[in-house]
Formats: structure tokens, C-alpha cells, sequence
């Protein structure tokens, strides 16, 4: 390791020998007399232009000016091997230094990285609603949600017995308070908003919408209240991108979409790009060609009946409604019939003439 202070005292020592004071020596390299002080006075040492000169001016070895001292018998060695150790000492700094640098850059990048992770992960997240009343049902209604926007798409509100409404309220509830997004007569809207501008909900807690959303219709003096299913499709939380599985999912998904039975593309009318309707009577069908699902409602007096058919996962929901409530309530899976409400009394005949009357005749 150079010593700047024996450095700075064989300058001085061989500046004195040849009768030059600070200014002068300046004056002859080129540099201020501040600059000479420094050097002799250990601050700093020489560049390399004024190291060459200064062994010019003193006539002695490059090696005996960075040693700061005369070579003789004693120290021949070291100073031959000056320059080599002051090399090495250079490296060494150079990779000290390289190594602290890259421990800063690898700091600051993990922090950023964090800061990123925490700031999006699960942060953009894609819901799909529906439900349904005894009148009314909708379906396919898409909430897309991030840290700094968010979209609900409603679709068009369909009714089991063409009842229609004069407007309907969207809206979801926390800690009892209804928190209206919008209120129209038009179902078939885009509703979008932006974070920190005119806030419908917060962004915090985006389970406050997605698990307690409601739509209250009203049609003159009566409201019909229905509480929306959330299912989510898709959520910004997995550090490994499936790729190859979601275009599975998404060719299955098509496939399965445009396998509409060829007896209900014939006898049912086509409402909307997914949608189709028979009504016979007291009784209205319904294919929803995106969901796969099948329902049959059918009214008699105060009196609703309904089987829901999941095409994709081979299941039957029966269910029965007197004066807007639900009494009775069971699920067929495979050949067991599980009783949600009621005792499922005579649940078996019901599922045989759904079974029979339409399933054989559409789906076969």
C-alpha cells in the first residue's frame, strides 16, 4: 500500500536540493503551488504525467518516487517491486469496490422487485356474476378490477314469464349500507370507474363488491331483490404463467360452446349471441350456450317449479317456489339425490319427467 506521506517527504526533500520552492516546482509542472503542499504534506499523491516528470526533475526512478525513499541495499527488493504492489493494491481496491457496487445494485433491485411484487400481486383480478329470483334471471356479468380501474359489464335481464321493469338498482352492501354503482333502466351497460376519482367502492377491499353485489328491480310499486353469485376466472396471483393450460381451458371452452344441440338451434329462438328461449304456454326453456346450462320453468297458479340442467357437469337442480319463496330445494348428482330443503318427497318422479321430457329429447 502507497504511503502519501513518505511520498510527500521526498518531495519536498529533493525540491529543497535543488533550491525550488513550491510556486517554481508549480510553475514547472504545470500545476498550482495549493496542489505541491498537498503532495508533500501527505493529502494526496501526484498524477501519473507529474510522477514522470518529477523523476525527471529529481533523477530518480519512477519506482524510488512512489516508494518515498533513495534505493539502496537494504530496500532494493521492495522498491524493484513497488509498481507491482501498487498494481495489485489498485486491483484489490477495484474489486472491493466492483463488489460493493454490485451488493447496491443487487439491494436496490431486490427492493424494486418487492416494491413491484407487493404493489400488483393479486391485483388484478376477473369475476364472472349471476343469479336469479323467481321472475328474473341474469347471467355472464363480468367485474374486471385492478389498482387503478375497474369495469362491470351488465348484460340484459331475463325474465322466466316476459316480465319486464322499469329500472333496476346495482349495488352492494357493507356494514348494512347500500352502496349504489348504478342505477338504470337500460341492463346492457358498461359501468367504469378510476381510482381516486369519484369512487364508487374502495380498491382496498375489492371482496366488499364481489361477495355482497346486488340488483334490486323495480317494476311500479315492487321491488324484486337477486343476490349475486361471484365465481372468479382469473387472478394475478401465481409467480409461473400457465400458458399451455390456459389455452387448454380456452379451446375446451369454445368447443363446448359450440356444441349447441341441433334441436334447440331449430325449435328455440336466439336472443343474444348466447342465449335461447322456447315458451310453450305456462312453461319457458332456456339454453345458455356459454354456461352450458338448461332451465325449465314452468308456473302453475302461486306455484313455480324449475329444473336447472348443467350440461358440462352432468348435474340437476330442482327447485320450487310458493308466493316468492323457496320450499322446496334438491340436487341430483349421478343417480343420488342430495335434499337441500324439504325432505325431497317424491323428488324422483320430478327428475324422471324432466329427464324424460326434455333432456332425452334435446341432449340425446
Amino acid at each position: 500500500m502507497l504511503d502519501y506521506r513518505k511520498v510527500g517527504n521526498l518531495i519536498s526533500k529533493e525540491r529543497q536540493k535543488i533550491n525550488l520552492t513550491q510556486e517554481k516546482l508549480g510553475d514547472t509542472l504545470y500545476v498550482t503551488r495549493q496542489a505541491v503542499s498537498k503532495w508533500e504534506r501527505g493529502k494526496c499523491m501526484p498524477d501519473y504525467d507529474s510522477l514522470i516528470k518529477l523523476s525527471e526533475l529529481f533523477s530518480i526512478t519512477l519506482n524510488e518516487l512512489i516508494a518515498g525513499e533513495r534505493i539502496n541495499t537494504t530496500n532494493k527488493n521492495m522498491i524493484d517491486n513497488i509498481m507491482i504492489d501498487a498494481l495489485k493494491d489498485k486491483d484489490k481496491k477495484r474489486v472491493i469496490l466492483s463488489i460493493i457496487f454490485g451488493i447496491i445494485i443487487f439491494i436496490l433491485l431486490f427492493l424494486f422487485l418487492s416494491y413491484y411484487f407487493v404493489s400488483t400481486y393479486n391485483k388484478l383480478r376477473v369475476f364472472k356474476f349471476s343469479g336469479e329470483n323467481e321472475n328474473y334471471f341474469i347471467t355472464n356479468i363480468i367485474g374486471v378490477f385492478s389498482n387503478e380501474q375497474a369495469y362491470i359489464k351488465l348484460n340484459p335481464i331475463s325474465s322466466f314469464n316476459n316480465k319486464d321493469f322499469d329500472y333496476i338498482e346495482l349495488y352492494y352492501l357493507k356494514n348494512d349500507n347500500k352502496n349504489v354503482l348504478c342505477k338504470t333502466s337500460d341492463s346492457n351497460i358498461l359501468i367504469s370507474e378510476f381510482n381516486g376519482y369519484e369512487e364508487y367502492f374502495h380498491y382496498k377491499n375489492i371482496n366488499d363488491l364481489v361477495n355482497n353485489l346486488y340488483i334490486d328491480i323495480y317494476k311500479n310499486d315492487q321491488l324484486e331483490t337477486i343476490k349475486l353469485q361471484s365465481l372468479e376466472l382469473y387472478s394475478n396471483n401465481s409467480l409461473i404463467f400457465k400458458k399451455y393450460d390456459k389455452i387448454i381451458e380456452d379451446t375446451e371452452s369454445k368447443k363446448l360452446s359450440s356444441n349447441i344441440p341441433e334441436r334447440i338451434k331449430e325449435e328455440f329462438q336466439l336472443n343474444n349471441e348466447n342465449q335461447y328461449t322456447l315458451e310453450k304456454n305456462n312453461i319457458l326453456l332456456l339454453y345458455d350456450s356459454n354456461l352450458n346450462i338448461f332451465f325449465e320453468h314452468e308456473k302453475n297458479n302461486d306455484n313455480v317449479e324449475r329444473w336447472i340442467y348443467n350440461v358440462k357437469f352432468n348435474t340437476i337442480v330442482y327447485q320450487k317456489y310458493r308466493d316468492n319463496k323457496i320450499v322446496e330445494n334438491s340436487e341430483l348428482l349421478d343417480t343420488t339425490i342430495n335434499c337441500n330443503i324439504s325432505k325431497c318427497k317424491n323428488h324422483q318422479k320430478k327428475y324422471d319427467y324432466f329427464i324424460n321430457k326434455y333432456l332425452v329429447y334435446y341432449f340425446n
